[in-house]
């Protein structure tokens, strides 16, 4: 966390005095999705609409109970400048909720024969790049899928967020945001350790595209297509219309400003499979549920995904291949969240009752502000209190 106060003083400072545009997809969207007849639509939607009243600048919340059904609310804006209303049909950056699409694409791919968990990186990938990373000839591809490589992350140097705003229109490779860990000290020895780093599913995704010669077009035929799940993207350039705009409260002081240009450059373009994500509520409810109801992988990946290892700094949780465990006093979910700088996300599937859980938001929660708190802990919070009102 310290790390994070000194980038985010540089990424005010550069961008008061730099701009940078790509070409936004319009963020219109027809949708014919109405949940009004719904038994709990009113209860539910006062809490989607109280949180855009304390500042989120849309909102869509997904629950699907085996009770009640489907309902899916949405408030605010998906586009505050054209007056674009949020609708259940838009589109959201999946920010690191694409690692359970990695992992499971990864576990397909296991399950065709094409990669080992338990394959030594160095034998999957040249040793231009394995002969300058920490733990570089010692880790698994297990250990990159669960977080447990002692690989540094990348995007917590420094030089890295220098170097992005000061070229603005830079193209980064997944190698070159590697070389930002190169040569750094190792965090711990794999397997004796957990922490969260991006760092690990680039180099999955390196290590997907040596076996398939490209993992976007076998995230499409393995998982995408399969599971007829038609309103989600990955790596789509240029991205498909009905996209929210994102914005960020650049300063804390609950001002938002639209930074949709450097969540499409930055944050979905260069990092996959950390992120790279783009799909409506709905299909990422389809994709959780199929794979955390043990129906979409073979019981092995489906075992090997849910190995989960403890999570120090949080003893209520656990990750596993792509997968969060999180033990709450409703039950425990299975699921993933994620934030970027215009984006924030979470996916909760409860196997004890089959319940489905979706909240995205078009703000970034990456640096922090009051809209983290909001979202994950407040309105998380509220959504299943409600859920599960009268248990």
């Amino acid at each position: 966390m310290g790390k994070l106060i000194p980038i985010a003083a540089i990424l005010a400072f550069v961008l008061t005095s730099c701009t940078y545009e790509v070409e936004r997809p319009s963020s219109a969207i027809d949708c014919y999705m109405d949940f009004s007849d719904h038994p709990r639509d009113s209860i539910y939607q006062r809490i989607v609409d109280e949180y855009v009243v304390k500042g989120l600048p849309g909102l869509v919340v997904l629950i699907r109970t085996p009770e009640d059904g489907l309902w899916i609310g949405c408030a605010g804006y998906a586009n505050i400048e054209d007056g674009v209303e949020m609708n259940p049909c838009h589109l959201h950056h999946s920010a690191s909720v694409a690692k359970t699409y990695g992992a499971a694409l990864a576990l397909r791919l296991v399950e065709e024969g094409k990669l080992n968990l338990d394959a030594k990186i160095s034998n999957c990938l040249p040793s231009r790049i394995t002969d300058n990373l920490p733990n570089g000839k010692k880790v698994t591809v297990r250990q990159l899928l669960n977080h447990t490589s002692g690989i540094p992350e990348y995007n917590k140097d420094v030089f890295y967020m220098i170097d992005i705003f000061n070229d603005v229109t830079r193209e980064f490779t997944r190698e070159e945001l590697l070389e930002y860990v190169y040569g750094k000290p190792a965090l711990f020895e794999p397997g004796e350790g957990w922490e969260y780093a991006n760092t690990n599913y680039l180099l999955l995704g390196l290590i997907m595209d040596s076996v398939t010669g490209d993992h976007v077009k076998a995230m499409q035929e393995f998982v995408i297509d399969p599971l007829d799940i038609e309103n989600t993207y990955y790596y789509n350039n240029p991205c498909p219309p009905g996209v929210v705009n994102s914005y960020w409260d650049r300063y804390g002081n609950g001002k938002l400003e639209n930074n949709s240009d450097w969540q499409l450059h930055f944050g979905t373009a260069d990092v996959l499979p950390a992120d790279g994500i783009i799909a409506s509520a709905l299909d990422y409810a389809t994709f959780f549920e199929a794979v955390c109801r043990d129906s979409f992988l073979s019981s092995e990946s489906f075992e090997a995904m849910t190995g989960f290892v403890g999570i120090p700094e949080n003893p209520d949780a656990r990750y596993g291949l792509g997968l969060t465990e999180n033990r709450t006093e409703y039950g425990t979910w299975i699921g993933h969240s994620g934030s970027t700088l215009g984006s924030a996300g979470m996916v909760q599937y409860m196997p004890e009752k089959d319940i489905t859980i979706v909240m995205y938001t078009n703000v970034g929660t990456f640096f922090s502000t009051p809209f983290a708190k909001m979202f994950y802990d407040d309105l998380r919070e509220e959504i299943l209190a409600a859920v599960f009102e009268g248990e």
